[in-house]
């Protein structure tokens, strides 16, 4: 199916020193709100929306009632702390959300998405809704497609699926040091490219009523542009598409929370209308 491209210029390419800069104060900021991410109670603190004194844009603007809830998904070795910017926009964009913790330690990808399946059908049963948006960073992109595939009975019950920065053809990294670090190396060697567990998950794709969104960056040094795109000739799949930020800067950075937040709210119209059309014509 043909893809539709949209291109975000973030960083100047030829501004590599702002570049690398922004991208280490992302990283420092990532690892250290980590031990935040292990506590679900710091975390909902961190989660709330900040005073409408304190932020930059104080109007208030309503939004529709009917909004799907957005389940996030972190990447290798993080946890729920990685979206707490994200959820401070989705709430004031009237949108429930949230993060969950899957243990990417001592566990295959497999494992990991079958316990994402579990969050899907527990979050969906939970807040009463027909469907709820995944919005995924890094291997939680995987993740999320292997918990499709294994499990199709929640295809109709994700409604948008959203990859940041994920490693859909692998990464390069795979073949480094990471690859032997207790915990984490078997996981790692899982996303070498061409290995068997992504062959397995783009093997088992098929077309089905999610809409798909893959964000990558062309600077991204963990998951570089070639290996972040989701192609499948199965899938409709909406790119996006940032030149100037890190694999860290995809999870922070204001560009990035805006599209997130715009592609759901398209996709939450678009769902409510097929969920109307349907009502009536039964």
């Amino acid at each position: 199916m043909a893809d539709s491209l949209q291109v975000v210029d973030v960083t100047p390419l030829t501004r590599p020193v702002r570049f690398a800069t922004r991208e280490a104060l992302y990283a420092a900021s990532a690892s250290t709100l980590y031990l935040s991410g292990a506590s679900d109670a710091v975390s909902s603190v961190l989660a709330k929306p900040l005073p409408r004194f304190l932020r930059r844009n104080r109007t208030h603007v309503e939004h529709p009632d009917r909004r799907l809830p957005v389940l996030l998904l972190h990447g290798l070795g993080h946890n729920q702390s990685w979206s707490y910017k994200l959820q401070r926009r989705l709430t004031d964009d009237g949108f429930a959300s949230r993060s969950v913790n899957y243990h990417t330690f001592s566990r295959r990808l497999n494992d990991c998405a079958d316990i994402v399946a579990e969050h899907i059908w527990e979050f969906t049963g939970r807040s009463a809704a027909p469907a709820v948006h995944v919005v995924a960073h890094s291997i939680g992109g995987l993740v999320l497609r292997a918990a499709i595939n294994r499990h199709p009975e929640i295809q109709d019950y994700v409604a948008t699926g959203i990859t940041i920065g994920s490693p859909h053809r692998g990464t390069p990294w795979a073949y480094g040091p990471g690859a032997v670090v207790p915990l984490v190396g078997h996981l790692v060697r899982e996303l070498r490219p061409g290995s068997s567990t992504l062959k397995q998950i783009d093997n088992e794709t098929v077309a089905g009523s999610t809409q798909w969104v893959s964000m990558y960056s062309v600077s991204d040094e963990i998951v570089p542009m070639y290996y972040g795109r989701l192609e499948h000739p199965a899938l409709e799949i909406q790119q996006v598409e940032y030149r100037g930020l890190g694999h860290y800067g995809l999870m922070y950075h204001p560009a990035v929370l805006g599209s997130v937040l715009a592609s759901l709210a398209d996709s939450d119209t678009k769902f409510a209308q097929a969920w109307d059309a349907n009502f009536h014509a039964a």
